[in-house]
Order: C-alpha cells, then structure tokens, then sequence
C-alpha cells in the first residue's frame, strides 16, 4: 500500500502478475564513486561519461532531441525476447539481479533464509510434481462459498494467501495526521485497468482476457470453463463501469474518505464488511485509527454490484484470480499459461525469462530488504552514500535559489514552500534499518508454503503499526531498485543505492553529464513535493492545502498549459492512442523542474571549481540528460502504459521539458524553424 503514496522518477510495473516482465542486460560494471564531480579518466561510456556514438548526427537536435541523443544507439538496439522494454534503467536492473545471483552461488547461502527461499523456487522438479496440490485447499474453499460472509472471510484472507479480494485494504500512514497510522479501503476487483473494459481500442484484448480466464480455471478443473469465463469478464465489466481511472485515482483530496465500518456498512451495502474486518484483524481498531475510504464512489458501487451477483459467479471469479495469483508458485504449466496472456498478448514479450531471474524477482518481492542488505554490503561503500548526499545538498541550495527568486508564488506562500524543502528528509542508498525476518519460517523444499508464510509475516507486520507512530525511516523502495522516489506525507525523497550507477552517475564522467543524469533525478524528486499532487502536503507531510487562492490559479494556469504540451505530442505514439495529461502531470511537472534545478545547481557548482575545457558546457549537460532516457519499447506495452502509467513516454520526457529551456535552444543552435520550436511565450516554467 505504501508504494500507492510514491511518486517515482521511473516507469510503474504495468501489470501484477507473478512473472518478472523487466530486467536487462549488463552492460555497465559497478562505478567506485569518490566525492568529486571533476572528469577525469576512465570514464565508463564514452570518453567524458556520453557515447557520441550513439548520437543521431542526421537528426536535427530541434526536430527530434531524444533521436538526436541516441539514435543510432536506439537503432541497433534489440528488446530481449523475454523482455517488454529495454533501457537504462532495465540494463542496471539486470546487472542488479546478477549480481544478487552471484552472491547468493559465491557465498554460499543455502543455509540462510534468503538461500533457502531462493532454493524452494529452484528446484522445478518438485514444483513440477506438486502440480496444483498446493493450492487446492483454497480452490476447495472457494467452491464451498455459500454466504456473503462466507466470501468477505475470503477477501479477508488475501494478505496472508492467495485467496483474492474484490477490495484493496491495508495499513498505511494517515494522509491528514501523517505521525500515525490508518487503514485505508479503496477499489480492487479486476485483472486489467478499468479502461480495457471501456474502451473499444482494447475489445480484441478484452477478448483475449475472457479467453484467458477460460484457460486458467480448465487448468483449475473448474466446471464449465467457458461459461464461467463469460461470466467473470461480465463481472469485472460491471467493476470496470464504476471503477475510478489510475487518474482520478491520483487526486490525495478525493481520495481521503474517514467513515466509520458502521458507516461503511450502511453505504457499501451488498458485501459484508464487518466478516472482512473481523477475520482480517482490523475489527477493533486502537483509538485515533481511522478507516480512510479511497475511490469511495467505487467502492460504494462494487459492495452493490457483489450483492447482486450470484454465488456461482463469484466463486468462479474468486477461482480464477487465485488460481492466477498462485500461477508462478505452483507447476510450470500455470507459469506459462499466465505468461501467455499478461506477457506476449498484454505487452508482446517472447518467452518467459530464465528462471533463475524469476526467482530473484520473488526473493525481491518477499524478502527484498534481506537481499537489498547482501547488496549494499558487497556493492555500496560508505564513500559512494556520502558522495549522493553531497549532491542532494547541492541540488537542495538550487532549489532554495529558485524559490528564492520565483516571480509568482506570494510572499506567505514562498515562506512556507521553503520551509517545506528546509525540512525535506533525504535518505541515500539503504534504510536505517533492514527487516528482520526473524520470525519469517523458510523450508527449503517449500516454496508454496514460504510464500503464503511470507504474506502473513508480511501482514502481521502491517497490524503491529496500528496504534503506534509512524516510522519514517521505513522505505517504500529497496535498496538495490534502479529507481528513486518521493513519499509525500513523509516529506521525503529516498535514492536507493542501485541508481548511483552509470549512466546515472559515474565520478569520471563530466561533471555536465553527471548533473544532467543523477541531479536531474535528485531535482525531478524535490520538485515530486511542490507538483499537482505533492504541493497539497505542508512542511510535516499533511494532506493541508498551504496555498493561497491566487497561487493556486497560477500554478494551474502553468500546469495546464505545460500538460497540454504533452497532450498534443504524437512522436513515437501509437496511432489511436495519446498521453493522458491528467495523468502524467505530476511526472512532467516533475521532469521539467528537474531539468531547471540540476542545471542551476550545475551552474552553481562550476563557479568554484577549477576551469576545464568543459567549463559551463550546457550541451553536455542536456546530453547527459537525454541519454538515461534510450529505450525502445513493445507496441502493446506502450499503449497499456498510456493508459496505465503516470511517467510519460521516454521520448516525451526527453523531448517535452527541453523545449521549454532557453539554455537548450542556445546549446544545439535550435530556431523557429525546427519541428519542436516552441515560441518564447510558450515556454513554461513552474519552478
């Protein structure tokens, strides 16, 4: 549930299914980071940290900057059968995951938990002959559902199983009293985004899902599959109608809800909310726990849809998500049918990885801060953490210059947005503390067993917040992810150790470069705090609109008309489809105001350093930038990212923000009569 609350510099994980659909190839060794951003030699791409090889000399910058950047490179470049997109992020991502799988072969784990759960997936022999047995006590609940209480004690069993839930709930800080814990409700149901339902673009896909239910409850030994399947996809079509879209769910003010169960009980009617509670454990909540309701229209709408479908129905769609969910801990024959549909239809994808990857990928989901502490331990010394925090004090003062000197914001709001990024918590490389898994029990010849074990230490956990203070020193990220994020109600930004690697950072790397990659990051997630969504959480975290009404029309007035430059961008888009800006602004926000304080902080940072014959080379820079973009993508999972993922398209992220950068314009000689030319009083600037 905390990961609902971030907002990330990366892509979102596009669909939940049990497979790993990312990861890359190595391509760059691990950098040994000092504390100076001075090049020097040696640098790990290219000469100064940029591979002028892979730039696109034919493509006018102005016309197309990303191809510019990295067309040639993009060119050759091949997406791995097993793989939906291919990019910076995705190539570290596989160096990440072979370098756990070394350690876990070098030093000799097998008698450690992580060795021991890694073990139990491995031996695909055993999984092979447990065939379905594992799971078939659950399908044999399923099919003994009679009442509604009955089907709330499922729903109420899918944090500790793979029974599933037409709900989300969990334990997670409170958005308006964020020193303490909630619980927080919102909408659940469904296997695609609410717009597959809706939208006649995807009905061949919808097709393919009602055939894909089919496959998966024959392999349950489910009566009647086809039938069933038919009445499954009616069923989340009717969930679809009334589910709010992955844009509304965006909105921290909507979605804040405080009811009583009582009150839920009387408004949601049709599904049995006190049985949920109760057998989930959230029956009698400690004083000042509230039960936070999110999409509550939704959630309102779906109790009634549920208490008007028959109980045949429903135990055919509870079959078929558990079977689904359970799909990669049981026999490769559910694997693979999972990996049919949600791989090579949703997203194109041609085989399913190796399976040693699969098993890094569930060690990750199920006992990540242990592997992210075998990680740091081996590949992130102590210098490389103070060298990021260094950074972040340096992007932190360019920031504070651009508060400082912003035109727009009033006096009383200025005060408070600066007092907001004085007291920004920033955590660097791994958490204060690693979980336990002290009392997590791991059978090395049970896989099955250790993950349903993993769900419910995994629950209890969130249980024993309730009551307590919140601990902000808990992450929402491991250590080892390729990624960074802002947590809103924290007031914080974390960058786990596994982005500090080139070509997001490297010490013998230009400094341009390097500020234009890693600095972009640490901006874009400052200026996470002060976009559509984090702008309405003050200095201590708390959902408190602290602006003024004339602020407020301003920054909507920028805001609109910057996503409305994304709305109109067609490079690189499917016919038919388009970016969402309602969806992708607090991203795009994000980017642009990174872009301008990294380059600040850039500036700043060459002013008392020694002269290099790269002195204030903003070409480099916007290079550097450009190039942590390159990736190519699969058709489908672009179109299912439009729809479903807050970061714009790679060549949006690249080529939308620059435009709107005098110094861009100034740099690649870029006029009035290139495709992206953006007139001067179209140009956007927000912070």
């Amino acid at each position: 549930m905390l990961q609902d609350l971030l907002c990330c510099v990366k892509f979102t994980v596009l669909l939940s299914v049990s497979w790993s659909s990312r990861g890359a190839l190595g391509l760059y060794r691990t950098a040994t980071f000092t504390n100076r951003l001075q090049p020097k030699s040696g640098a790990h791409i290219g000469d100064w940290g940029f591979s002028v090889s892979g730039q696109n000399f034919s493509m006018p910058p102005g016309d197309n900057f990303y191809n510019y950047v990295s067309g040639s490179y993009l060119a050759t470049l091949d997406i791995p059968a097993d793989r939906e997109r291919w990019g910076q992020f995705d190539i570290l991502e596989e160096l990440t995951d072979r370098q756990v799988h070394g350690l876990l072969k070098k030093e000799k784990h097998d008698d450690t938990k992580v060795g021991k759960f890694y073990a139990s997936y491995m031996d695909e022999d055993h999984l092979e002959t447990l065939d379905i047995a594992p799971l078939q006590p659950t399908l044999d609940f399923i099919a003994s559902i009679k009442t509604s209480a009955d089907f709330a004690t499922m729903a109420a069993r899918e944090p500790v199983s793979f029974m599933p839930s037409p709900f989300s709930f969990g334990v997670v800080p409170d958005d308006r009293h964020p020193d303490r814990y909630c619980v927080m409700l919102s909408q659940g149901g469904l296997g695609l985004e609410p717009e597959y339902y809706t939208n006649p673009q995807f009905a061949q896909k919808k097709d393919e899902y009602r055939k894909h239910i089919a496959v998966m409850l024959n392999l349950a030994q489910w009566p009647d599959p086809e039938d069933a399947s038919r009445k499954v996809l009616a069923f989340e079509e009717n969930i679809g109608n009334v589910s709010w879209s992955p844009a509304q769910m965006r909105d921290p003010v909507a979605g804040y809800n405080p009811m009583t169960l009582q009150e839920l009980q009387t408004a949601a009617k049709g599904f049995d909310w006190i049985t949920l509670f109760r057998v989930a454990g959230l029956e009698h909540l400690p004083a000042k726990v509230s039960l936070v309701v999110q999409a509550k229209s939704a959630v309102i709408s779906i109790a009634k849809i549920i208490g008007a479908t028959s109980n045949k129905d429903l135990q055919a769609w509870a079959a078929f998500h558990a079977v689904s969910a359970a799909s990669g801990s049981l026999s490769s024959r559910f694997e693979n049918a999972t990996f049919d549909f949600f791989g090579t239809i949703m997203t194109g994808s041609q085989k399913l990885s190796d399976r040693w990857k699969r098993g890094i990928a569930k060690l990750n989901a199920y006992m990540g801060e242990a592997v992210g502490k075998l990680y740091v331990s081996r590949y992130f010394p102590e210098e490389n953490k103070r060298t990021m925090e260094n950074l972040t004090m340096q992007l932190k003062h360019a920031f504070k210059l651009r508060l400082e000197n912003n035109t727009w914001l009033a006096s009383g709001s200025k005060a408070k947005a600066l007092s907001k990024l004085r007291k920004m918590d920033i955590q660097v490389g791994y958490p204060k503390k690693f979980e336990s898994y002290h009392d997590l029990v791991v059978n090395g010849s049970d896989f099955f067993g250790n993950i349903e074990r993993a769900r419910a230490f995994s629950w209890k956990v969130e249980l024993s917040r309730l009551g307590k203070a919140v601990d902000r020193d808990e992450w929402g990220m491991l250590p080892h992810e390729i990624n960074a994020y802002n947590a809103p109600n924290f007031n914080q930004i974390v960058f786990p150790a596994g982005i500090l690697q080139p070509p997001f950072f490297d010490a013998a790397a230009d400094a341009a470069v390097n500020f234009g990659a890693i600095g972009v990051v640490i901006g874009h997630e400052m200026t996470h705090g002060f976009d559509d969504q984090g702008r309405l959480y003050d200095d201590d975290g708390r959902l408190n609109d602290w602006w003024c009404a004339k602020d407020t029309k301003v920054f909507k007035t920028l805001s609109d008309a910057y996503s409305q430059q994304f709305e109109k961008f067609t490079q690189g888009i499917p016919a038919g489809s388009h970016i969402n800006p309602n969806l992708t602004i607090g991203e795009s926000i994000a980017d642009l105001g990174g872009l301008n304080i990294a380059l600040t902080a850039y500036h700043n940072f060459i002013q008392g350093a020694a002269a290099t014959p790269q002195r204030g080379n903003n070409t480099r820079y916007f290079l550097g930038f450009g190039q942590v973009w390159a990736e190519k993508i699969r058709v489908d999972a672009l179109r299912n990212s439009l729809i479903s993922d807050p970061h714009p398209p790679a060549i949006a992220r690249v080529n939308v923000p620059t435009t709107n950068m005098q110094e861009w314009y100034a740099a690649f000689g870029v006029s009035n009569t290139s495709e992206n030319f953006r007139d001067t009083n179209a140009r956007i600037v927000i912070w």
